[in-house]
């Protein structure tokens, strides 16, 4: 994907991101240089992952800025999005150049798209049907012959209705899919007082969940493994609460004070076998943990703005 930097002084420069990486900073050799203050020699970089385009910061001294919030990791962007280099930094924002050549599928969708296009022109050119022979003018009939005319009509369609709706075969029952969230939002009851540990979890509601106590060492320990901003899985990432509230694609992951309408709680309680229980690896949270968390989001969901969590490091 060919694309043009462009920085709030005027500065602008084109790159193609699907051969490399782009660079931003003070020094002469990046591939976008800007003459602020704030930035640093090699600042920040721009690139291409899976069709999206993310900028991160190359640990700079000021931080790469969006919208007041400081990112701690790649930060995906879209056309004209604007960056700081640093707090108070100028803007920086990309524009598409040029759209990455199709691939193979963007191929077989075009083709399949043109042969429907063919087909429905056919159909349309197809021959018409005959049309129905104009009736010939009949003389005015009188007044009494007119209404009689009418109730026969009125009959007349009200026995095709009626033949038509015996011959109609009864509606078929359609199943519908339910999504593993809204499944355990209708038995959510009915799951929590199967737990066997359900006692301890009642007893864990009855204090107040400290983040830096209670939540952050679960997330660490059961979440950050898979959410980080090195893997990321399904697109996202836990380290901090702002990467949080972006989910994957902008979907919704945490709701505060609403636990029953949030994923990050309803998807740890599905039953130990389901496709979609989370943590997809080890054990499933014990019944304390999970009220943990619904402890938490219920209260609001704290965290503190300062606040980044750390992947555990394997031995």
């Amino acid at each position: 994907m060919i694309v043009e930097l462009v920085a709030g002084s005027g500065a602008k420069v084109t790159v193609d991101l699907s051969k490399d990486r782009a660079t931003i900073g003070r020094d002469q050799a990046a591939t976008l240089t800007v003459g602020i203050a704030s930035a640093s020699s090699h600042h920040a970089t721009i690139f291409l992952r899976s069709g999206r385009i993310f900028v991160d910061d190359l640990a700079s001294t000021n931080g790469v800025y969006i919208d007041t919030h400081k990112i701690a990791g790649p930060y995906g962007i879209a056309p004209s999005e604007r960056f700081q280099l640093g707090y108070e930094g100028e803007d920086i924002w990309y524009e598409v150049a040029e759209e990455a050549p199709p691939t193979a599928v963007d191929k077989i969708d075009k083709a399949k798209t043109a042969k429907r296009t063919v087909l429905k022109s056919r159909r349309k050119s197809a021959a018409p049907k005959p049309a129905m022979p104009a009736l010939k003018a009949q003389p005015a009939a009188s007044g009494t012959w007119r209404f009689a005319e009418a109730m026969l009509l009125i009959l007349l369609a009200v026995a095709i209705k009626f033949c038509v709706d015996l011959m109609r075969p009864p509606p078929r029952p359609v199943a519908v899919k339910t999504s593993p969230v809204a499944a355990v939002m209708e038995k959510q009851p009915a799951a929590t007082s199967q737990r066997k540990d359900s006692e301890p979890a009642e007893a864990v509601e009855q204090a107040t969940v400290n983040f830096d106590r209670d939540i952050a060492p679960l997330l660490e320990r059961r979440c950050l493994q898979c959410h980080n901003p090195e893997k990321d899985k399904g697109d996202l990432s836990m380290h901090t609460r702002f990467a949080l509230d972006r989910g994957p694609d902008f979907d919704a992951v945490l709701v505060p004070g609403k636990p029953d309408e949030s994923p990050l709680y309803l998807l740890t309680i599905l039953d130990a076998d389901h496709d979609d229980i989370m943590p997809a690896k080890g054990e499933p949270l014990r019944a304390e943990e999970s009220a943990l968390i619904k402890q938490w989001i219920a209260e609001g969901a704290p965290w503190p703005v300062d606040r980044t969590l750390r992947a555990p490091v394997k031995e």
